[in-house]
């Protein structure tokens, strides 16, 4: 086995973009390029992101491992009307992992995959929507970060942003539904769409009923991607949200503990029978119960984060 990590730049780069080696190989290689800035791998990685010949696997490798360059912003946005749901996905994800760049001028993009491209990738991943959440709400929470709050939204391994839904998301969809082949195409299991449909009317006055210093519809430009969005302040903490456009879910962003205090009121306003679970972005569903406080939510947060880094810890 080769120990790609103990060569250098000019011996990587050729197993890279050598379209007769392993894709196990090529992908060895653009792993242990991870941090070049170089300009002649930015060349091969555009050539390599943009080729609809090239094996896709590697594609997406490069997608998510692209540099952080300048030109990766736009690379993204292109990519995300690529018609392959797969460089949607790396698309929406690399942007969400672009810390050192302007994402904003990714906005129009984001929202338009966020609102509507509810497919799944050929090979590992969840539905391109909800993979897009993330950095969709990077920059809708960039006014409150910029007002000196930015511990507001402490964008950890997990994510800033938080999804409630009444059917599996993310690894859980993976988990449930999704199952590997040898060669690395997933099929999907038969699963139905959740039969919740939530009223935005509703919802908003539910919202403005419990909580005082609320603002409705404040995102601009105005998103596809939510039919009813809102701003709360409390005690100077400040979450935003939204209600999906399937009318079924929601999105939070702020500072964790009032995610977990809006959590545990949004169950509160349901009937016990209607299954609601809280994710992480990226992560495992939380089962909200009926009659929690917002310490319960926290602490079965807290309890599903040591589990997951216990078996890491384990597996390392």
């Amino acid at each position: 086995m080769i120990d790609y990590y103990s060569l250098d730049l000019e011996a990587l780069l050729p197993i890279v973009v050598n379209r007769n080696a392993h894709e196990r190989d090529r992908i060895g290689a653009i792993d242990a390029l991870l941090g070049s800035t170089d300009d002649q791998v930015v060349q091969a990685y555009l050539r390599i992101a943009f080729d609809p010949t090239e094996n896709l696997e590697v594609r997406c490798r490069v997608v998510e491992m692209f540099l952080e360059v300048p030109v990766l912003v736009d690379t993204c946005i292109r990519l995300l009307s690529d018609e392959s749901p797969d460089l949607r996905f790396w698309a929406a994800y690399r942007l969400s992992q672009a810390w050192g760049l302007d994402t904003a001028p990714a906005l129009d993009a984001l929202d338009r995959v966020a609102a509507f491209d509810h497919q799944l990738p050929t090979h590992w991943g969840w539905h391109v929507d909800r993979e897009a959440l993330e950095a969709l709400e990077q920059i809708y929470s960039q006014p409150y970060r910029m007002y000196g709050i930015d511990h507001e939204f402490p964008y950890s391994w997990h994510g800033g942003s938080w999804l409630i839904s009444p059917q599996a998301e993310y690894t859980t969809f993976i988990m449930q539904y999704r199952r590997w082949r040898e060669n690395w195409i997933y099929d999907t299991l038969h699963y139905d769409p959740p039969q919740l449909n939530i009223d935005p009317d509703w919802l908003k006055q539910a919202i403005a009923k419990r909580w005082d210093h609320v603002e409705f519809n404040v995102r601009q430009p105005k998103p596809r991607t939510y039919v009813l969005d809102w701003h709360i302040t409390l005690y100077g903490q400040h979450l935003i949200g939204g209600l999906h456009r399937d009318q079924s879910s929601i999105v939070l962003t702020g500072k964790e503990s009032f995610v977990m205090r809006f959590a545990a009121w949004y169950r509160s306003i349901f009937v016990p029978k209607q299954l609601l679970l809280l994710y992480d972005w990226a992560g495992i569903g939380i089962e909200l119960q009926t009659g929690w406080s917002a310490k319960d939510v926290q602490t079965a947060v807290k309890r599903h984060l040591d589990v997951v880094w216990n078996r890491n810890g384990q597996n390392d």
